[in-house]
């Protein structure tokens, strides 16, 4: 560790965290270093202060591979708690939290130490520390404490017995030798474990270069790679067109072939034989299954049988049946099926019903299948997934792990693993440990990945992003009258607003990756700085307060100085502050419900089945429910409700897809081609459209109550190329 680099100072400790060293400030004699599993495991708190860390994220970013355990979790965050009892002056520095994880609590400083001290502190401490050990009390220099043997040994017993009728003086001389020894060889067996499994980690192969597969304009996604691997199929949407096509691309010339037969929507296919493949496709309305031929210049795809709702990666099949998620539309039930392979030609029937989840999930995601055993990903909420695994034998599903993001794809992997897509990075899931891997890959967002011998090939989008505009309207109605002016508009991604009279709170991964930003008159400033991408998903105000939901999980943010403050809150789906209170939905197995803080600032459950709500008028709510699109309005006064002439199923789309202020309702309907503005006043029972400018395509919506101006979020232009993600050191013409 350099002199210059700054020590991180809690209570009465002082940290290197370069070097693991903690020295106590009342007593700068007092030095020690922590052994390498408690040195990660304190810089990780110190990294994440104030953020509620759960026990499997501490397995998958500390334990090495199949080690991590919830035993090995608990067993290490007590021996730190006790190793920094004696310097906390009574504080307890990490909090558990029931069911949770646990919090850094303890506040942190920043001391910057000129080098002449720190030199004057290492001569101090001989410039070596002694191993911090929990059950033994510090002592300065020239001191031996007695250090308690991990283990007991009967050799050792013996030896101690046999020194009885030795004079007293000559014990200690032993006990340090012998202890000295017995420390030393532990440290050198934990150090050679730790390097045997980081070696593991870093075995992980390294897809530095990203080879595009066609350089066309327009969209290419859902890569197909024909069996003999000289040719791909993908969909492909041509700038300024509104249909996906199925495009042939030979892979050793270049030449590609276009479809005639256009799909509103298009998921994944799955090989039938080497002459065709199946697809779901969405024409006018109505899906099908359909078989198509690779000849695509001469064919088209012929419907085989229908089926509810699109899921771009829906199917996979076996050697004798194909399996899809589904959706029932009018329950909202994600439902598994299976089909005969060899029926599918004929169109002949023979559709199973597998297993059918509660409605209480979003809706279905993601499916592979793998050595007997399907794996496949609902999403929960808005903005997490449960990855679930099928056994094809015993007809037993079994949850294996919740996501705190939302999975894009998953596929099999080498071995027992999955391969995860997410807006981060691509993940490798071991099944056997549950441990998530971080690849190492080209820089982009990669979506569908899928393992092709050694290479991976994927979809990487890029240029696409959100911005956020004031909405303006076409026509002379007091409605359509906003004006505003956003300072804050940038090249990068913007979204997630919190509005209110003179400050507009919002995300931007304008500095990197995504942190919260506040507009005050003409300031801008930046807020948090968080280390690594976090999923920022909601702002609100409370009174002069600005509450963030980050990683699930609602924090206060001090407007000054962008410190975090946790809310006892368990991990709320949506949050809102209505008539100077604070609701949030949640998501449970038991199913969805609406909450408040009582007067002792405990969680109240109000209403079940309620996915999302917004502040209506005066004793009024308006609640999204779990089990109808319909949205209701809600008396806190007596719980009467009725429901309001506006559609928005949650299942569908994006959470900000409706707003309320003062005035009415606002939501948004139709598909990612054609979008439509409603509105209902709240003195009318007649909802009507009100027109947008031309270019004004929205995602999403936000308002503050209390004012006339909306704004809305949508998605910049940008293009999604097919591509190779090759290891490190691959040469480029290795890929046909």
């Amino acid at each position: 560790m350099h002199y210059a680099e700054p020590l991180i100072r809690f209570a009465n400790w002082r940290f290197e965290r370069a070097t693991g060293r903690l020295m106590r400030a009342d007593e700068p004699a007092t030095v020690c270093k922590l052994e390498p599993r408690l040195h990660q495991l304190l810089n990780y708190f110190l990294q994440h202060p104030q953020q509620v860390i759960s026990k499997d994220q501490l397995m998958d970013d500390i334990w090495p591979e199949g080690e991590g355990t919830d035993g090995a979790v608990m067993r290490a965050v007590a021996s730190l708690r006790k190793t920094l009892q004696p310097g906390m002056d009574g504080q307890d520095c990490i909090e558990t939290l029931s069911k949770r994880g646990y919090r850094w609590k303890a506040e942190l400083q920043l001391e910057k130490a000129s080098a002449g001290n720190l030199a004057a502190e290492a001569q101090v401490a001989g410039e070596t520390a002694n191993p911090c050990w929990p059950e033994a009390k510090m002592a300065g220099p020239g001191t031996v404490t007695p250090v308690p043997l991990p283990f007991k040994s009967e050799s050792l017993t013996s030896t101690l017995h046999l020194q009885q009728g030795r004079p007293d003086q000559t014990r200690p001389s032993l006990w340090y030798w012998l202890l000295s020894a017995i420390l030393i060889v532990l440290v050198l067996l934990v150090f050679a474990v730790t390097l045997f499994n980081l070696g593991k980690q870093t075995r992980q192969p390294v897809y530095s270069q990203m080879l595009t597969v066609s350089a066309m304009a327009g969209d290419e996604v859902a890569p197909l790679l024909h069996p003999d691997q000289q040719s791909m199929f993908y969909h492909y949407l041509a700038p300024q067109q509104q249909q996906w096509r199925w495009l042939m691309h030979d892979l050793s010339n270049h030449r590609k072939t276009l479809s005639s037969t256009g799909f509103d929507a298009m998921s994944q296919a799955v090989w039938l034989d080497k002459q065709h493949f199946l697809f779901q496709g969405s024409r006018q309305g109505q899906c099908h299954f359909y078989r198509q031929s690779t000849a695509l210049a001469t064919s088209e795809p012929e419907a085989l049988f229908s089926c509810q709702r699109i899921f771009m990666q829906s199917l996979a099949r076996d050697d004798h049946h194909l399996y899809w998620l589904e959706q029932d539309i009018a329950s909202g039930n994600s439902q598994l099926w299976q089909r005969p392979i060899a029926g599918l030609a004929a169109n002949q029937s023979g559709a199973r019903l597998l297993f059918q989840f509660s409605s209480n999930f979003r809706r279905p995601a993601n499916l592979v299948v793998q050595q007997h055993k399907l794996y496949l990903v609902l999403e929960k909420d808005f903005h997490s997934s449960s990855l679930f695994e099928f056994d094809l034998q015993s007809g037993q599903m079994e949850r294996l792990k919740d996501f705190s993001f939302v999975i894009n794809s998953i596929a099999p992997w080498q071995g027992q693993n999955l391969l995860i897509s997410s807006a981060e990075s691509l993940l490798v899931y071991p099944l056997a440990s549950g441990r998530v891997i971080r690849l190492n890959t080209a820089h982009g967002y990669f979506r569908l990945a899928k393992r092709q011998g050694d290479d991976i090939v994927a979809v990487n989008t890029f240029g696409h992003g959100k911005d956020v505009y004031p909405l303006t309207m076409q026509g002379n109605t007091i409605q359509s009258a906003f004006v505003s002016d956003l300072s804050f508009a940038s090249n990068k991604d913007d979204y997630a607003m919190a509005i209110k009279a003179g400050q507009i709170a919002f995300v931007s991964e304008r500095s990197g990756a995504a942190q919260i930003w506040l507009q005050h008159a003409d300031t801008v400033a930046q807020l948090t700085h968080f280390e690594g991408k976090r999923q920022i998903s909601q702002l609100l105000w409370f009174g002069d307060n600005l509450f963030a939901l980050v990683d699930l999980q609602l924090y206060q943010i001090d407007v000054l100085t962008g410190q975090l403050t946790l809310q006892p809150i368990e991990r709320p789906a949506r949050v809102t502050v209505c008539q100077q209170q604070l609701f949030w939905t949640q998501w449970s197995e038991q199913g969805w419900s609406l909450f408040r803080l009582d007067q002792q600032q405990q969680p109240t459950e109000l209403k079940k089945q309620v996915t999302d709500v917004r502040c209506g008028p005066e004793g009024f709510l308006v609640l999204q429910l779990s089990q109808q699109p319909e949205l209701q309005l809600w008396s806190l006064t007596d719980g009467s409700s009725k429901p309001l002439p506006a559609t928005v199923d949650w299942r569908v789309g994006f959470a900000e897809r409706w707003v309320t202020n003062h005035q009415g309702l606002y939501w948004l309907t139709g598909d990612d081609v054609s979008r439509q503005l409603m509105f209902l006043p709240w003195h009318n029972k007649q909802p009507r459209q009100l027109v947008l400018s031309a270019d004004t395509l929205p995602d999403g919506l936000y308002a503050d109550f209390q004012q006339d101006q909306l704004y809305y979020v949508q998605e910049k232009s940008g293009t999604a190329d097919v591509v190779w993600l090759k290891q490190a050191g691959t040469a480029a013409e290795d890929k046909p």
